[in-house]
């Protein structure tokens, strides 16, 4: 038996995205009949702008990630309808810069932060094997790369949180077959998979395993 993980979305969160569209379809609706509007608002560069906007929606803007496609989008935009301005020309050694900061900071990557232990993966991958008996939860970051994280040997107390900010790329957990699953992120903009093999009356509920973040990729949820 394949447990399917319960979504809850903040119903807030769920209107504003909601709306969102709506005004999107409206808009489009409008610019076809009439051509009153902008034809840049309609434009690619608007489509990571767009992203950011509801990766910021579904998260509440309390991560900054949203922040990244929508940058690159105005960018964009802005080289189009400003000649010679070329900021797009600036993408690259930025880039090389956070990478070159993230690379250094590895080191610290997977050290406890408030109790939680805390991960970073940019433009690679990690594994990590967790066997503490009192697992307090997690906070991993994978922007471009992937995580594999194994929970097959530790234990829980109650409701434990894993924070899982995905940003095009993707995350393996390996979960005890007895803990609950229950995740409170935004299936939306990625896929949670939940792949055990749930024998009948065989969790345990003093045992929950809480997913929250923003998803932009996969998560895929396995023991062996």
């Amino acid at each position: 038996m394949i447990q399917t993980i319960k979504n809850r979305p903040g119903p807030a969160n769920k209107i504003w995205t909601g709306l969102f569209f709506i005004l999107a379809g409206i808009l489009l609706f409008i610019h076809i009949s009439y051509s009153v509007l902008p034809d840049w608002l309609f434009s690619f560069p608007m489509i990571p702008v767009c992203v950011g906007i509801i990766i910021g929606i579904q998260t509440g803007f309390k991560k900054i990630f949203w922040l990244a496609p929508s940058i690159i989008g105005i960018a964009i935009l802005l080289d189009q309808e400003i000649p010679g301005l070329n900021l797009t020309w600036y993408f690259t050694p930025v880039i090389l810069i956070i990478i070159g900061y993230l690379l250094i900071r590895r080191r610290s990557v997977f050290n406890k932060g408030n109790g939680n232990k805390v991960g970073t993966v940019v433009f690679g991958g990690i594994k990590k094997t967790i066997t503490e008996k009192d697992f307090k939860g997690i906070d991993i970051t994978c922007v471009f790369g992937g995580a594999e994280i194994d929970l097959g040997m530790a234990d829980i107390h109650g409701s434990v949180v894993i924070d899982l900010n995905i940003i095009c790329g993707g995350a393996k957990l390996i979960v005890p077959p007895s803990w609950t699953v229950r995740s409170e992120m935004k299936p939306e903009l990625g896929v949670i998979q939940d792949n055990r093999v749930i024998k009948e009356d065989s969790t345990d509920p003093s045992k929950v395993l809480v997913l929250n973040g923003a998803l932009l990729g996969g998560i895929e949820i396995n023991f062996y």
